[in-house]
């Protein structure tokens, strides 16, 4: 079992930039709504997954975006509804802390973001057989949007937000091995202000798990096996991936 928690409740323009009356995880891309792109990305894998979907209140009332989770996951999604703004995603995926804190792995992903399935699955593969407390896909890049990491000596001692002290940028996903661990080192990180710009992000995390002295594993993807959907331009991008036109 894995159990994956996609944090949906966050500020996104894309529905602006592309003049789209919903809100972006309903954005279509190749005929189907973006977060089914990424709830099919995560089934691909080669075990169960449970999924629980953080999501504004607001959206569900208006849109019954939670009706259209639950439809893509065979209603076995555990939806967290939020009446307002957290102060960031770590505090928001926090709130799902009841149904992630065993020890089973959790997987904390983003919602506008797609892998080639063979990357995809060889990043859990990885993870599965070597066993670090902690892990992330990273991929190249120097872009100052992006959580970034430093390794030394094959694992990952220290992870910064919207800084590029390295080239290894955090591709969207962080592995943690047992969901209790992350739920006590998440707020740890909370309780010692690890925060960016007044906002929490999951990357914090990774530095309350360094100074334990545990593991925390970079996996290196090929960019082109990353698609961040977080923009116009990304979004027709991956589309014309799809259809063929681009390589």
């Amino acid at each position: 079992m894995l159990n994956v928690v996609i944090p949906m409740a966050g500020f996104s323009t894309l529905s602006n930039e592309l003049e789209y009356p919903y809100p972006s995880p309903l954005v279509e891309i190749h005929g189907k709504p973006l977060i089914q792109h990424v709830i099919e990305n995560l089934q691909s894998l080669d075990t169960q997954v449970a999924f629980t979907v953080i999501l504004r209140e607001d959206d569900c009332r208006r849109f019954h975006l939670d009706s259209t989770i639950q439809l893509l996951t065979d209603h076995q999604a555990k939806i967290i509804q939020l009446k307002q703004g957290t102060a960031g995603a770590l505090c928001s995926v926090l709130l799902a802390v009841e149904g992630v804190a065993t020890a089973e792995p959790v997987v904390i992903a983003n919602a506008d973001q797609i892998f080639d399935n063979k990357a995809l699955l060889a990043f859990v593969t990885n993870v599965r057989e070597t066993g670090p407390d902690a892990a992330c896909p990273i991929f190249e890049s120097v872009h100052p949007r992006w959580s970034y990491v430093r390794i030394s000596d094959g694992y990952i001692v220290e992870a910064i937000e919207k800084n590029p002290i390295s080239r290894h940028a955090v591709a969207g996903m962080y592995y943690f091995r047992s969901g209790q661990q992350f739920a006590e080192l998440a707020m740890q990180a909370i309780l010692n202000g690890r925060h960016t710009e007044e906002k929490f992000y999951t990357s914090a995390v990774l530095n309350e798990y360094i100074l334990a002295g545990l593991s925390v594993l970079p996996v290196q993807l090929r960019t082109e096996d990353y698609h961040s959907l977080f923009t116009a331009q990304r979004v027709h991008d991956y589309e014309h991936r799809l259809r063929g036109d681009l390589h």
